[in-house]
């Protein structure tokens, strides 16, 4: 009798570590400090290992966007040698392997254990937030230390030169903005991201966890985004706890919305004092006022340069729906918006044209609606998206993306946003 329970208790064991070690390019695609130095490589390699954990699943349907996207890609291509004369191949190739990777390692992690994906995602993160919290508290009370004593060694950075970093396999400092927690990534707004993902599942999908304090681990998570003054995700928070506050309240449990709205009266406080006391050299001016809006800023900003992004490229898209391709789009955003950045979906869109784009979001919104549990968490998920797409130089995250595959357990009765089957018209359910 022994023996034989002992099989599948290894074999969920090697499931969950084989999970684990596809979490591990699923948070690398966030771009950390080490995947934006060595990209392309870790990309096809990401792409080959979805594909082969693809073939070990039963229905795969994911299978045929990837090959819309290949018509998508051909199609693209063909634009390309129509607007451009002297093309490098390169360029169409860089951006159809940037905009697939998300979406085959999100299918693939998710789908190889969908029931353990969100208990063992959390942990993972949980994990990253407290090593992070421990060298941001040490970074800030002594820098020099960490460097000194080798916890952290110089990293050059071709592509972000404004600042020097110096890291671990996972922290990242940045002597420029040592009061702000970027985690292992490159950016604050990157970190972010996994973060608020995080906090999302535990709220509206907390039976999937099977961790036993979520209320202190929803505290952790929260703190760490804070650290990180990332206004991209300040706004992701408040959209999250706007939808606990229109939600029907009964069906949270009291420790979540003291939790929450604990931290709403911290951080405003914290807000008030800052703002008062340093003036335009507060979070506040800096970020919101400043970095947001561009007031006070005589250089362009972040707000400001993703704005000029928008622009330039709905002017593109009106011109022409149907799309430029990739190198095209390229040279015109050198020629005409010198400092645009971020809000790639807009980017993407002037490239492949504005309906292939629609599907490709048309695809996740409709499996997010599809698995929702009420309509008001589906809406806090699409303003997540859209919010994180618009401020950041990518169409998808993975994990964002993944946040649309997740299912509603109808028999997890009082956690979370209760689960409302869909009833046809005239047909009553017992309450």
């Amino acid at each position: 009798m022994y023996p034989l329970m002992k099989v599948p208790s290894r074999k969920i064991r090697t499931k969950a570590v084989l999970q684990y070690c596809l979490l591990i390019p699923f948070v690398l695609t966030h771009n950390t400090w080490f995947y934006s130095l060595y990209d392309m490589k870790f990309r096809g390699v990401i792409i080959l290992i979805s594909a082969v954990v693809f073939m070990t699943l039963e229905r795969t349907r994911e299978i045929k966007l990837l090959l819309t996207f290949m018509a998508i890609f051909v199609i693209t291509m063909l634009y390309d040698f129509w607007f451009i004369e002297d093309l490098n191949i390169k360029i169409p190739l860089y951006n159809f392997l940037f905009l697939i990777e998300p979406i085959m390692i999100t299918a693939a992690a998710y789908r190889y254990d969908e029931e353990n994906f969100c208990d063992r995602f959390i942990k993972l993160v949980l994990f990253l937030a407290v090593v992070s919290l421990f060298f941001y508290v040490v970074g800030l009370i002594d820098a020099d230390f960490l460097i000194r004593n080798h916890f952290l060694h110089k990293v050059q950075m071709k592509r972000l030169t404004y600042t020097d970093y110096y890291c671990n396999l996972f922290y990242a400092l940045r002597t420029r903005e040592l009061d702000r927690n970027v985690g292992m990534f490159c950016e604050p707004g990157l970190y972010q991201i996994l973060l608020i993902s995080a906090i999302y599942i535990l709220v509206f999908y907390p039976e999937k966890s099977k961790i036993r304090h979520q209320y202190v681990s929803m505290f952790l998570l929260i703190v760490t985004l804070i650290t990180t003054k990332s206004a991209t995700g300040m706004l992701s928070l408040l959209i999250v706890i706007g939808g606990i506050a229109l939600s029907n309240r009964r069906n949270f449990k009291r420790t979540f919305r003291r939790i929450f709205w604990s931290c709403v009266l911290a951080v405003s406080a914290i807000v008030m004092i800052d703002l008062t006391v340093n003036g335009s050299a507060s979070y506040v001016y800096k970020v919101l006022l400043e970095k947001v809006l561009n007031i006070g800023s005589s250089e362009p900003t972040t707000g400001s340069v993703r704005m000029l992004t928008m622009k330039t490229m709905t002017q593109l898209i009106i011109a022409n729906p149907f799309g430029y391709g990739f190198s095209y789009v390229s040279d015109y955003l050198k020629a005409h918006a010198e400092y645009a950045v971020a809000a790639e979906i807009f980017v993407t869109a002037g490239a492949i044209g504005i309906m292939p784009m629609c599907y490709c979001l048309y695809y996740f919104f409709k499996k997010g609606y599809y698995n929702r549990k009420r309509f008001i968490q589906f809406a806090v998920l699409i303003l997540l998206y859209f919010n994180i797409a618009l401020a950041q130089s990518r169409e998808f995250y993975p994990a964002i993306l993944v946040l649309f595959y997740l299912k509603p357990n109808p028999k997890a009765k009082g956690q979370g946003i209760p689960y409302q089957k869909s009833v046809p018209k005239g047909v009553l359910c017992e309450t």
